[in-house]
């Protein structure tokens, strides 16, 4: 597993380091396969760059490969302010949280909603304006407070569908008109 999170890495490293300049290293060239560019980045890298690498921070600045960052992305791309770290506040399109777009059934919104969130990813990696690198987006893990959380709300559902016998899911049409509002509002 270790080495597929260093061949992510590795490739991602080499799509963003093949830049416009003359080629270096064998893996700026954007003419070599994938698998050649990787395999030279990881035998150009020495063990603690490779460890380095799997933090948020994934860059290799002697080879010249910028970091690619990170943000949470379980519903939209995140970045909050926070003055210790010079970071300014980025008004993103924020989603529902997963359970509310699994509600809509409709797998080709939550792509639509993929897409939104890649392309503003994209935009403040690549704009002057910001300069945050962060094309890798994670999900928090759920902790034991929101396990035990999810379970008594599961425990609360049953003990309702057990009293009234008939349990009706949210209108699917309604979850996708609403998420459709949000996207439309953001982007008029």
């Amino acid at each position: 597993m270790q080495t597929n999170i260093l061949r992510a890495i590795a490739l991602a490293a080499a799509l963003c380091a093949g830049g416009a300049h003359a080629a270096t290293y064998p893996f700026q060239d954007p003419n070599l396969a994938p698998q050649q560019r990787i395999a030279n980045i990881l035998s150009l890298m020495t063990p603690d760059e490779k460890i380095a690498a799997l933090s948020t921070n994934s860059g290799v600045p002697r080879l010249g490969i910028p970091s690619f960052g990170g943000t949470e992305g379980i519903h939209g791309v995140v970045q909050r302010g926070d003055q210790a770290h010079q970071k300014v506040r980025i008004t993103t399109t924020q989603f529902p949280q997963p359970p509310g777009m699994g509600a809509t059934w409709d797998p080709e919104l939550v792509r639509q909603a993929g897409a939104v969130q890649s392309t503003e990813a994209r935009y403040i990696t690549q704009s002057a304006q910001y300069k945050q690198p962060m094309l890798m987006q994670w999900g928090p893990n759920p902790t034991s407070h929101a396990i035990r959380a999810g379970a008594a709300a599961r425990r609360s559902m049953a003990r309702i569908l057990s009293s009234s016998g008939r349990w009706r899911p949210p209108s699917r049409a309604g979850s996708r008109a609403t998420i459709r509002s949000i996207g439309a509002a953001r982007h008029s």
